[in-house]
């Protein structure tokens, strides 16, 4: 993976299923979101009111 600038951002084994992978190497990115919540029902309320940083990273 790749950070925007495309420098390096992770090299290595995710641990996620087979399916996952196949999923997101099929899409060629993925998404990282960060907030100051360790709720994920909140999450989607801090994405939506800029409280959360997202990050694409695209998957070589």
């Amino acid at each position: 993976m790749t950070q925007p600038d495309r420098a390096a951002w992770y090299d290595g084994t995710l641990p996620t299923t087979k399916a996952w992978c196949a999923a997101a190497r099929e899409t060629g990115q993925l998404y990282h979101f960060t907030a100051a919540t360790g709720d994920l029902n909140a999450l989607g309320d801090q994405i939506a009111s800029g409280q959360a940083l997202a990050v694409v990273s695209t998957l070589n």
